[in-house]
């Protein structure tokens, strides 16, 4: 992570007052210079996760994990992999009880690093905190995911594609609700 830090997150949450103040102004700083950055690169990056960063906020879904779909090996140049985050409880309404699934072709093996120690993570059901979005060489492109653990995530890809999918819940009766199946299940792929 280059802006959203793991040092700047633990100073946040910071038992002495004055740190966390300083380090929330310094955070908002960094988030407006993320924003800039997002618009200076936003045209180099695939129409899908141009979508994506426009309509979805992984901020506090539970972090389900990443996963290498069958019949990809490492390190080959094709290989897909996949995030899946559960949003009960999301920021958009819209997107409330859906998993999100994340599908990227990558160009080298996930990177995940845990560079501080810190007591504000904790291994209990991670959740996704902050993520920034870069262009490592025209065509390649990054994603750094911080999570509450305080693992960071980043995958380098050339291709991306998203999936929202309703959670299904049981009903009184034993059957299955798919009320929102028709109106919220889409596919970002181009």
């Amino acid at each position: 992570m280059k802006l959203f830090t793991l040092d700047l997150y633990a100073q946040i949450n910071s038992g002495d007052e004055d740190v966390a103040l300083a380090a929330h102004d310094e955070w908002e700083r960094r988030n407006k210079r993320s924003r800039r950055h997002y618009k200076k690169i936003e045209a180099q990056l695939p129409e899908a996760l141009r979508k994506f960063c426009a309509e979805q906020c992984l901020h506090d879904a539970d972090w389900n994990g990443i996963a290498r779909l069958p019949g990809c090996t490492f390190p080959c140049n094709s290989q897909e992999i996949m995030i899946i985050a559960c949003q009960e409880n999301t920021l958009i309404p819209e997107f409330l009880n859906t998993f999100a699934i994340l599908q990227y072709t990558i160009t080298s093996a996930p990177v995940f690093e845990r560079p501080v120690q810190a007591k504000v993570f904790s291994e209990v059901q991670p959740t996704w905190l902050y993520d920034e979005i870069d262009v490592v060489c025209p065509g390649v492109f990054s994603h750094s995911i911080l999570i509450s653990s305080g693992l960071v995530v980043t995958i380098h890809f050339r291709d991306f594609r998203y999936f929202i999918a309703p959670l299904l819940h049981p009903t009184q009766q034993g059957a299955v609700s798919e009320e929102r199946v028709a109106e919220v299940v889409q596919s970002a792929s181009a």
